[in-house]
């Protein structure tokens, strides 16, 4: 199923992995967390093991709530460019987007190496932030999206 998602301002990518053109796969969860980290301020509960029990299941959500309590997108844009660095061009980067109603989205962006860092980094999550995206994708279950398109509003 084709599915066009409308993510108006206000909704936050928050990105979790890319592969790079020289192979590598690269997570940003770990630098994510140092730079939105607070002085003195907690951390996030680890991710859970196992998400199909209840206590699997919360803590999973408040791991995820950590980063929406926490979210700068700035910061965001400086991890992704800090950790790709010098990497190569991304292949493909994988988002969490918490849209402005509260819901969220996995969304899979695949470049084949042709888009610049920026096009993953300020583009989509600050500039994506700040005016909203119009997504075009092809729809998977959890919900999850593997995206053919994404315009700026």
């Amino acid at each position: 199923m084709i599915a066009f998602i409308d993510a108006c301002a206000g909704s936050r990518f928050l990105p979790q992995a890319a592969e790079l053109n020289d192979g590598r796969v690269v997570t940003f969860f770990d630098p994510l967390i140092e730079e939105l980290k607070r002085e003195g301020g907690k951390l996030p509960v680890g991710y859970p093991d196992d998400t199909t029990t209840d206590e699997g299941r919360h803590q999973r959500d408040a791991y995820w709530q950590w980063f929406s309590d926490h979210w700068n997108s700035d910061r965001a844009v400086k991890v992704v460019e800090n950790v790709i660095g010098d990497g190569g061009r991304p292949r493909w980067v994988d988002y969490r987007a918490r849209l402005h109603t509260g819901e969220t989205l996995h969304l899979h962006v695949v470049a084949r190496g042709d888009y610049d860092t920026g096009i993953f980094a300020y583009n989509l999550i600050r500039r994506g932030e700040r005016y909203g995206l119009r997504i075009v994708g092809r729809l998977k279950s959890q919900p999850a999206l593997n995206v053919l398109a994404i315009y700026e509003k």
